[in-house]
């Protein structure tokens, strides 16, 4: 009775473990998705902005977005009127999740 205990607990863990892997390849998956979208479409209104230094809008001192809703909100926003992109949900939240992974590191609720 305590060897198979014991061999069901072992047999819960390694899945869980499996599914946190999972987990954490997924959202790497996600943050290089994001980070292929941005670059194909966001950089080159942020190079003609800052030409010598594109990702100066996410670090400089006086930054407007302040926590992840604003981060969510102003990617929808640059996605549908700036650069019109035909992204899909999935796209937002990869971009999203590249800056704020990159740049940001807001807690995400």
């Amino acid at each position: 009775m305590f060897k198979k205990t014991i061999l069901s607990v072992l047999i819960i863990g390694l899945s869980a473990l499996n599914t946190a892997q999972a987990i954490m390849d997924e959202a790497a998956d996600n943050t290089e998705q994001g980070k292929t979208l941005h670059d194909a479409s966001c950089m080159s209104c942020h190079t003609n902005k800052y030409p010598d230094e594109p990702n100066t809008v996410y670090s400089r001192e006086d930054r407007t977005v302040t926590e992840y809703s604003q981060l969510t909100s102003r990617v929808q926003l640059c996605g549908t009127r700036a650069i019109d992109t035909a992204w899909f949900d999935e796209d937002f939240d990869a971009v999203t999740t590249y800056l704020n992974t990159e740049f940001y590191h807001f807690d995400v609720e």
